[in-house]
């Protein structure tokens, strides 16, 4: 809810929403009001979330609550490789409220010996199947740090072998900062 009690109820992921209500801690101590509190003792500065895997989720949550609740505060998001946390719905208020201040990089890779090669990327961002991915989400090259448009970002992933490759060479941080220099 707002400051002024409009509420909005947002299909989120029951693992990520216990965390993110935990951030949300009702009795201060937490991230919401520590928030709010730089918000006011630093007006004009950017709210930037970011995160990596299971932070990039968070972020982009933490960051579309923070935006409904506070809507004249410009949030920004910087995800890589988070999974799928919302359905459709979620995912179009994200659209709405975050629009092209949020950007999801998504590691990805070519075969470098064959060149004609399909490009393919991180598993985990097609998981879970039942739920949505952000929107416009970008594919960085793990190997050169170049943008490619992601040409199948509604793609789901299903859990085997070909998902736990794609994982183990692209899903973690290491590859994530690797891309970035």
């Amino acid at each position: 809810c707002d400051d002024v009690g409009h509420c909005v109820t947002l299909p989120v992921s029951t693992y990520l929403k216990v965390k993110l209500d935990r951030l949300w801690d009702p009795e201060g101590q937490r991230l919401y009001d520590k928030l709010l509190q730089s918000v006011r003792e630093l007006p004009g500065y950017r709210v930037i979330f970011s995160g990596i895997s299971h932070g990039a989720a968070l972020a982009q949550a933490a960051a579309l609550r923070f935006q409904l609740q506070q809507p004249e505060t410009q949030v920004f998001v910087v995800a890589w490789n988070a999974y799928r946390w919302t359905d459709m719905s979620g995912r179009k208020f994200a659209e709405d409220f975050l629009g092209n201040r949020l950007l999801h990089f998504v590691l990805s890779r070519r075969d470098k010996a064959q060149p004609q090669a399909t490009r393919y990327w991180d598993s985990v961002t097609g998981f879970p199947q039942s739920f949505a991915p952000m929107h416009n989400p970008v594919l960085l090259d793990a190997d050169t740090g170049d943008f490619y448009k992601h040409t199948a970002p509604e793609q789901g992933s299903q859990f085997g072998a070909t998902f736990l490759m794609q994982m183990f060479e692209l899903h973690f941080a290491r590859s994530a900062l690797g891309a970035m220099k």
